[in-house]
């Protein structure tokens, strides 16, 4: 679902940033700080990006 900004719901409805706090595997977050580096990222963006990635796949299974 596009928003009238041509945006999925779920970007244009999100706040500017929330903190949340998690646990994740130390080979994993290890992998994702070397591709941040490779990228020339933060981590941060590195998993925005992810998170992103993984909802419009589940947005697009259920249609």
């Amino acid at each position: 679902m596009l928003t009238s900004t041509n945006q999925p719901w779920f970007i244009s409805a999100m706040p500017k940033k929330t903190y949340i706090n998690t646990t994740i595997d130390p080979e994993l977050l290890t992998a994702l700080k070397v591709l941040a580096a490779q990228q020339g990222k933060r981590l941060n963006q590195v998993l925005e990006e992810g998170i992103k990635l993984v909802l419009e796949k589940y947005e697009k299974a259920t249609k």
